[in-house]
């Protein structure tokens, strides 16, 4: 079968797109690696004792962390994202069409290659084993009690140069913000600890929505994902229900997706909350990263916004502020361990609605 996409073409697309990060001395460089390292260690301690999801944070602690430059943030998400396609895909494509996918995958990830501070990954190989995972890909439903749950897998991925450059923009510490940021992608890495079932469920969504649109063609979902980005960014549920998404997914398929991102929204909201949740004691100037890093993740000219668009960050900005808004309203109400609910099962993961009432979610999931 002909791949959808000239993986090695994305690969040198991406490393060739990519530009280098900020100078710096070989010792500057080593100390970053090194204190990112530890950093990554001691938010695994933090975060258990916020949320109380002791055996996920402690299987959290043993997964990889890997500290990589643009290039190997680049050739990584080439890699999974080829692994979670080889599951998904089945129908070949035209030589064409993988080689303008190739180009356009390879772009997009040398502009996220610049812009990410980290990345928690939890498509590794040992998570596409057989298994769970291959019958929820196919859009089957797997019983909770048809196989035992999955070892956690995935590996933690901080982009080092990146985080070397925000901290000089920002002029803020930069052992507190190190550690402030690898609170975020830990976060990550406890959460699918938690829900060992969680890939396998989202990758039966994208295999639903895959197979619902476009007949399969992955180059032209990526074409067409790459298109909603703005309409999720409006300011209310029904604006983004009612953006320019409709005119491009099927009903079906905007229900999958709505699915998928309210997931979304509550992993990267739960990761705001907590790398905040920590405060002073432990990263001493908190009160001033927070104010200047949310500044420069909403600032930006007409074309670091047509960037943005692209890569799907604004998307990721409307996750974080929608999935922090459900995440501290859960909380007010049932405090972390209500919360824990939602890393259970399935079943307790927020709908798109909840993800704007977290009293309904509340009401459906502790009654």
């Amino acid at each position: 079968m002909v791949e959808p996409v000239n993986w090695a073409l994305a690969a040198r697309v991406g490393a060739a797109v990519a530009r280098p990060g900020p100078r710096t001395t070989r010792a500057e460089a080593v100390g970053l690696v090194a204190e990112l390292r530890e950093s990554a260690a001691a938010a695994v301690d933090y975060i258990e004792q916020i949320t109380g999801l002791t055996a996920a944070a402690e299987a959290a602690s043993r997964l990889p962390v890997l500290i990589v430059d643009r290039l190997g943030f680049v050739r990584a998400n080439v890699g999974t994202v080829h692994a979670v396609a080889d599951r998904l895909v089945t129908e070949p494509a035209s030589f064409p069409g993988r080689q303008v996918a190739g180009v356009q995958t390879g772009v997009v990830f040398a502009l996220l290659a610049a812009r990410t501070l980290g990345q928690f990954d939890p498509y590794g190989a040992a998570a596409l084993r057989p298994g769970p995972a291959h019958a929820a890909s196919a859009g089957a439903r797997v019983p909770a009690h048809a196989a035992p749950a999955p070892e956690p897998a995935g590996r933690l991925l901080v982009v080092a140069p990146n985080v070397l450059r925000f901290e000089r923009e920002l002029d803020v510490d930069p052992s507190d913000f190190r550690l402030w940021v690898v609170l975020h992608e830990q976060t990550h890495a406890v959460q699918f600890c938690a829900a060992p079932w969680l890939p396998a469920h989202l990758l039966g969504l994208l295999g639903r929505l895959l197979a619902e649109e476009e007949g399969g063609d992955l180059a032209q979902l990526l074409d067409t994902v790459r298109r909603l980005p703005r309409s999720l960014t409006e300011p209310d549920a029904h604006a983004r229900r009612a953006g320019p998404a409709d005119g491009v997914l099927t009903q079906t398929g905007r229900d999958l997706f709505d699915q998928v991102t309210a997931v979304m929204s509550l992993l990267e909201g739960h990761a705001d909350v907590i790398m905040d949740a920590v405060g002073p004691k432990v990263v001493r100037t908190i009160e001033e990263i927070r104010p200047k890093f949310d500044a420069r993740r909403a600032a930006g000219g007409r074309w670091e916004r047509a960037v943005r668009r692209l890569a799907g960050l604004d998307a990721k900005l409307a996750q974080y502020r929608d999935g922090a808004a459900f995440v501290r309203g859960v909380l007010a109400r049932v405090g972390h361990e209500g919360l824990a609910a939602a890393f259970v099962a399935p079943a307790n993961l927020p709908t798109p609605a909840e993800i704007a009432d977290p009293a309904a979610w509340v009401a459906r999931v502790h009654g």
